[in-house]
């Protein structure tokens, strides 16, 4: 099936859905186990719901020479996961789900800004929803003089790696197989993750435990699911452009954590909702106008 532009975007925009609602089942697995452990099993459990994947495309690919392993490609992105999940993780301790959303969305301006330094430039239009984008992230995020938290501050780290992420996925989306790249970096995170989640914290079976659904969430569903279509779509997708659609995270967020967390959205707030959906409708623009 060929993916065209449009598909992708779908694609897209599915991932943002899967990742904007684990940020529930994220904050509801730190009262049980730490947030690096956490991580460590996470990704475990997706590199366990990719790996048979593998063996399907191993058919596929016995009349034919079968893609290479990305190994260097996959490792960056893996040290890339690692460091965004651990910012975004122990942020999310420490501030509620709605703002951990909007907050790592800050990478729709983000992404563009980094990519003219690797020369990966946005187009006009996609500068025009990053702004929008952004603006709306300040009416859901900025309730008054004082600032941001410390866990705030965390989730905003996270926010530039996230933007390094989407710069390196762009750069190689289209040169590596998909489940082979997932399976690198998710087995660098997972390895890394769990190892100095037993250096610095004292996991236990009971926490794991009771963390469960929060953790088969986050496994299947925003890990093995989201990151391996993440890399899918963006072959179809610049990286400005997938920045702006993924940034519908935020929203998915605050709209998971009015019905699940009973955190409540004020006026001002839904009204960021409705500026990051305006950025979204002008990142399609060019999609418009090109064809004209």
């Amino acid at each position: 099936m060929q993916l065209t532009p449009l598909r992708a975007d779908g694609l897209l925009l599915f991932s943002a859905l899967l990742w904007g609602i684990a940020f529930v089942p994220q904050q509801l697995a730190m009262a049980h186990i730490g947030p690096v452990t956490f991580i460590g099993v996470r990704f475990g459990l997706g590199l366990l719901c990719v790996l048979p994947l593998l063996r399907l495309g191993a058919r596929r690919d016995a009349a034919t020479r079968a893609p290479a392993w990305p190994w260097r490609i996959g490792i960056l992105a893996g040290l890339a996961l690692v460091l965004g999940s651990i910012f975004q993780q122990v942020g999310v301790k420490y501030t509620t789900v709605s703002n951990a959303g909007f907050i790592t969305g800050l990478y729709v301006i983000l992404v563009p800004i980094l990519g003219i330094a690797v020369k990966r430039p946005a187009l006009p239009t996609h500068w025009l929803g990053a702004a929008l984008a952004l603006v709306g992230m300040y009416l859901l995020t900025v309730t008054g003089p004082v600032g941001m938290n410390r866990g705030d501050l965390f989730v905003l780290a996270s926010a530039v790696v996230w933007s390094v992420q989407i710069l390196l996925i762009d750069r190689y989306a289209s040169h590596v197989d998909a489940v082979r790249m997932s399976i690198i970096q998710f087995g660098v995170t997972a390895v890394l993750s769990s190892a100095l989640g037993m250096v610095t914290e004292q996991p236990s079976l009971a926490g794991l435990w009771a963390a469960r659904w929060p953790i088969f969430y986050v496994g299947v569903f925003s890990s093995a699911i989201a990151f391996t279509l993440q890399i899918v779509a963006q072959r179809a997708a610049p990286a400005a452009h997938a920045a702006i659609i993924f940034s519908l995270e935020a929203v998915f967020a605050a709209v998971a954590g009015r019905f699940l967390l009973d955190e409540l959205l004020t006026a001002r707030q839904l009204a960021g909702c409705a500026v990051i959906l305006g950025g979204i409708v002008c990142a399609q623009l060019d999609r418009i106008i090109r064809p004209r």
